[in-house]
C-alpha cells in the first residue's frame, strides 16, 4: 500500500490584497503539513485575487506577484512539499492565467489555464489569452527576484504534467473542468493519478450539484485522486461571491468536503489516501486501450516523493486513512440564507463599515432585508461561538468596542442595523408600527421621520419650472406631457422616456427619490447620534451604486440598504 495525502485550502479572493493573499497562502501551507500533507493547492490567480479586473494587465500586478511567489519559496515551510498557487504570468508578452508548481527554493513549471471563461459573469478573455498548444512546452525565463533565491534561469511553462517519484500530477484549471474535452480525461489516460484543480467559481443556487456531478463522473471514468480547491467570499467589486465548498475525491468517492460560505479566512481540508486503489480501479481493459493510444504527455521531473508508506499511517495517531463521505448539500432556502449571511457581513468588514441603514417601510420587500441582516448576525454568533477569532476581531473592529462580547443575534444586530421608517402624510399608522415591531423584534435601533417638508420642496420647483403642479391620479392627474429633453438638456438623465407615464407614478418617484438622499444623509448622521462607541467612524461618502437590476437604479425602495457613514449603497431585487 502506498498512501498520500493532499490539501485543498479555501481561502478569500481579495484583490491587490498582495500581503494579506500570501498571509493566507502561508498559513494554508503550514495547516496542510501539520495534517502530513505534502501537496497542497489553492483557489485561481489566489496571489493577486481573482477579481483584479483591469489591473491584471498592469505590469505592476506581476511585478507583485512574484514578489509574493519569491516569499513562498523562501518560506521553510514548503520544504518537501508540493506547493501549487496562482497567479498571472507574462510570458513572450502574452498574458496567461498560470498555476505555478513549486517546492522550497525550487520552480518545477509554469501551467497556463488552457480554457478561458468568458460568459455569464466572467470576462476573462478581457485580461488573459489561453494557452493553445496542446501538450507542448516552451521556455519560461525567471525573474531576477526568483533566479536569486532558486538559482534557476528557466522553467518549463505549457501543457505538461509533473512527474514525482511515486506518481505524478496533472493541473486543471476551474472553466476547464466545464468543457467537453477536459484536460484531466487525457491527463488520466496518460497515467496521471492525483488532478489539482484550482477554481474561482461563482455562487449559483444549487450550482454545487453540478460540480460535483462534473468531478464525480470524471474520476469514476478514469479513476484518480481529484483535488478541488474553490475560493470563498465577495470579489473586489462585490459583483459576486464565491462559495467555497472545495472536495477532495477518489475514484468518484467524495473524502473530503469543506464549509460552504464560510466566514473562515483560512480553512484547509486534507484527505489519505491509498495510491493503490487509484491503480486498481484503473485496470479494466477497455480503459487500458485508450490510455495505450494516448499521444505521450511532456513529463517534467520532479525529485519530492508524496506518498508515506503504509506504517507512517498505520501507526500515526494522527494520520488516518479517509472514508468516503456524503457531500453536504445545503436546501435550497438554507443556501440563499447563508449567501446573503456571508455576503453581508464580508461587505461590511472588507470596506471597514461602521454598519447597515436600511429604510424600513412595515411593507414585505424592507421586511425581507431586515431578516437578511438578522440572518448574518446569526451566522456571525454562530462563527464566534465555533472559536473563530478572525470573526470575533472583525466585529470589534467595526463597531469599535474592543473588548465586545456577545451572546444573541441581537446583540450584534443592535450596534450593526440602524432602521428608518420615512412617513409623508400618506403613510398609515399600521405600516409604521410593523417597521418599529420588527425593528424592536430583531434588536435593530429605530427612528421614525416625516419628510413631507422634501417632498413639498422638491414639488414646488417643479410647479415654479413649468408651472405644472403634479396630482395623483385620485386627484385627477392626467399622463405627463413635458418635454424634459428641452427644458433640461443639461441633465440627460431625467428624460422621461415614456410619454405615457402618469403624474401618479411622478409623485411616487418624487417621494422614493427624496428617500434616497435622506437614506444617505442618515448613514452620514445618525451613528453620531446613537452616541459614542456604537459606530465607528468611517471615510466620507461616495456615491457608489452596486444594481442587480438597471431598470431599479434610482428607485429608493425597500430593497435597498446603506452602510452607514457614507459607504455604498445595495440594491436586492
Amino acid at each position: 500500500m502506498t498512501f498520500i495525502t493532499v490539501a485543498s485550502a479555501t481561502l478569500p479572493s481579495v484583490p491587490l490584497d498582495f500581503q494579506g493573499n500570501l498571509q493566507r497562502i502561508l498559513e494554508s501551507i503550514r495547516i496542510a503539513k501539520s495534517r502530513g500533507a505534502k501537496l497542497r493547492t489553492g483557489p485561481e490567480l489566489e496571489i493577486p485575487g481573482y477579481g483584479c479586473l483591469d489591473h491584471h494587465l498592469e505590469s505592476d500586478t506581476f511585478f507583485h506577484s512574484w514578489e509574493a511567489v519569491a516569499q513562498i519559496l523562501n518560506d521553510p515551510v514548503t520544504k518537501d512539499m508540493l506547493v501549487d498557487v496562482g497567479m498571472g504570468v507574462r510570458h513572450r508578452n502574452v498574458r496567461y492565467n498560470c498555476r505555478i508548481l513549486l517546492t522550497y527554493q525550487k520552480i518545477f513549471f509554469i501551467r497556463p489555464k488552457m480554457s478561458l471563461a468568458n460568459d455569464g459573469l466572467y470576462r476573462e478573455a478581457r485580461h488573459f489569452t489561453a494557452w493553445v498548444k496542446p501538450r507542448t512546452v516552451e521556455t519560461y525565463y525567471l525573474e531576477q527576484i526568483i533566479r536569486d533565491i532558486t538559482g534557476q534561469k528557466t522553467v518549463p511553462i505549457g501543457d505538461a504534467v509533473l512527474s514525482t517519484l511515486d506518481t505524478s500530477v496533472g493541473c486543471e484549471t476551474c472553466e476547464e473542468l466545464f468543457t467537453p474535452l477536459n484536460p484531466s480525461t487525457n491527463m488520466g489516460l496518460n497515467g496521471v493519478e492525483v488532478i489539482v484543480n484550482s477554481s474561482a467559481s461563482h455562487a449559483e443556487l444549487r450550482k454545487l450539484n453540478t460540480r460535483l456531478s462534473l468531478i464525480q463522473n470524471c474520476t469514476r471514468k478514469l479513476g484518480g485522486i481529484y483535488i478541488y480547491a474553490n475560493a470563498t467570499g465577495v470579489d473586489g467589486e462585490a459583483r459576486m461571491m464565491f462559495d467555497g465548498s472545495s472536495m477532495i475525491l477518489c475514484n468518484g468517492r467524495v473524502m473530503k468536503q469543506s464549509t460552504q460560505f464560510s466566514l473562515n479566512p483560512v480553512e484547509v481540508i486534507t484527505a489519505t489516501i491509498d495510491l493503490e486503489e487509484v491503480r486498481s480501479y484503473r485496470s479494466s481493459i477497455s480503459r487500458n486501450v485508450q490510455g495505450a493510444a494516448q499521444p505521450e504527455y511532456p513529463r517534467i521531473d520532479c525529485d519530492l516523493c508524496l506518498s508515506r508508506p503504509a506504517d507512517e499511517i498505520l501507526f500515526s495517531d494522527t494520520l488516518k486513512l479517509s472514508r468516503e463521505i456524503s457531500l453536504k448539500i445545503l436546501d435550497p432556502m438554507e443556501e440563499i440564507f447563508r449567501a446573503e449571511a456571508a455576503y453581508l457581513w464580508q461587505y461590511l468588514t472588507r470596506a471597514s463599515a461602521a454598519g447597515y441603514f436600511l429604510a424600513l417601510s412595515g411593507g414585505l420587500d424592507s421586511a425581507t432585508v431586515a431578516l437578511f441582516v438578522f440572518g448574518m448576525a446569526k451566522v456571525v454568533l454562530e462563527s464566534i461561538e465555533s472559536g473563530d477569532g478572525n470573526t470575533l476581531a472583525d466585529l470589534r473592529r467595526i463597531t469599535g468596542e474592543p473588548n465586545l462580547t456577545v451572546h444573541t443575534p441581537q446583540d450584534i444586530v443592535k450596534r450593526l442595523l440602524h432602521t428608518c421608517f420615512m412617513a409623508t402624510q400618506h403613510s398609515g399608522d399600521r405600516t409604521r408600527s410593523r417597521a418599529k415591531r420588527l425593528s424592536e423584534s430583531i434588536g435593530g435601533y429605530h427612528s421614525d421621520v416625516n419628510i413631507d417638508g422634501t417632498v413639498a420642496a422638491h414639488e414646488k420647483i417643479v410647479e415654479q419650472a413649468l408651472n405644472f403642479k403634479p396630482r395623483f391620479k385620485v386627484e385627477g392627474g392626467s399622463a405627463a406631457v413635458c418635454d424634459f429633453p428641452s427644458l433640461f438638456p443639461f441633465a440627460p438623465f431625467l428624460i422621461l422616456t415614456n410619454p405615457s407615464t402618469q403624474e401618479n407614478l411622478a409623485k411616487q418617484n418624487i417621494q422614493a427619490r427624496n428617500r434616497m438622499v435622506i437614506a444617505y444623509e442618515a448613514s452620514e448622521f445618525f451613528p453620531t447620534e446613537k452616541g459614542a462607541g456604537s459606530f465607528q467612524p468611517g471615510p466620507p461618502a461616495c456615491l457608489d451604486v452596486i444594481n442587480s437590476c438597471p431598470w431599479n437604479r434610482w428607485r429608493s425602495s425597500a430593497r435597498q440598504l446603506v452602510r452607514c457613514r457614507g459607504l455604498v449603497q445595495v440594491y436586492w431585487w
